[in-house]
């Protein structure tokens, strides 16, 4: 996550204001096989400081995971280059950085897709979940000391989705938010078997058959399941045919035994997806449906 150098203006290209270096390091990671997302968000008046620029790599642990691992650093804007650079090439920074990194805590960046510049249902849907969450975490403490940031973000992806938003650590993506569902990610909170449906999916996932299977999961244990210690056990398919059983291993609470939970599901179909301000589609997305 890359916060913008302040003064920043709605006509300034996103993809001009990420420097050339840390872009040319995207480009290679990704050409090798790695899952990298950028995402940049504007300068906020209670969490920003002029003259400096946010950087916070989101990475995915390599154990049992309910969130991503973060590293977090504020440096002087011209210094802004050199670590993304680093954070991106290695996954930290030298010691000479250490005085610009963050305190670490419990935080949630829940970023809100409103670059009206690349979609106008981004920017007329997007801005009023926007101001409506951002006032929300300042008037509601959720009581665990968990401090949450309410940006304003670029494109996440999926206009037709809009509004649009990402929770950051979870990594959890959400479409058509309105101001209930809005309420209830941010509190963690509400009926999920009414939510799931415009739940995008889990960044920690690849796979659109566990993506299925974790939704499924996700309805069924509840809003702990977020924050609950989960591995992927086994992922095992039927020959000759389209359909997966996933088993998760989580774990609640500390009070708590691991429990098992195995789910099928099976290829469904395919659906044409259109590309985002480009003509033609992008191909056809699978979809899978829950066997048991």
């Amino acid at each position: 996550m890359f916060e913008l150098p302040a003064p920043w203006e709605a006509k300034v290209e996103l993809s001009r204001a990420f420097p050339d270096e840390p872009r040319q390091i995207l480009s290679r990671l990704e050409a090798g096989g790695e899952r990298v997302r950028l995402q940049c968000v504007l300068p906020d008046p209670k969490y920003s400081t002029s003259g400096t620029t946010r950087l916070i790599l989101f990475s995915r642990p390599t154990d049992a995971l309910a969130t991503c691992e973060r590293a977090e650093y504020l440096v002087p804007s011209e210094s802004a280059a050199e670590v993304a650079s680093a954070l991106l090439e290695f996954g930290a920074v030298p010691e000479r950085f250490d005085r610009w990194r963050e305190p670490a805590g419990p935080t949630r960046e829940i970023l809100v897709c409103t670059h009206g510049n690349r979609d106008a249902c981004c920017g007329s849907y997007g801005v009023p979940i926007y101001n409506s969450l951002r006032r929300r975490a300042e008037g509601e403490p959720l009581g665990d000391g968990t401090r949450v940031r309410v940006w304003r973000t670029s494109h996440t992806g999926g206009h037709r989705f809009a509004p649009t938003l990402i929770d950051l650590p979870d990594g959890r993506y959400w479409a058509f938010v309105d101001d209930e569902l809005a309420a209830g990610i941010l509190r963690r909170s509400g009926d999920l078997s009414s939510m799931t449906d415009r739940y995008r999916g889990w960044a920690a996932l690849a796979s659109p058959a566990k993506q299925s299977a974790e939704r499924a999961a996700f309805t069924r244990v509840g809003w702990s399941w977020v924050t609950a210690k989960k591995r992927i056990e086994t992922f095992s398919a039927v020959s000759g045919i389209d359909r997966h059983r996933v088993r998760f291993v989580y774990t609640e609470s500390r009070a708590r035994p691991p429990a098992n939970l195995e789910v099928s599901v099976e290829y469904a179909g395919s659906v044409p997806t259109m590309n985002c301000m480009k003509k033609g589609s992008k191909g056809d997305n699978p979809q899978y449906r829950l066997l048991e």
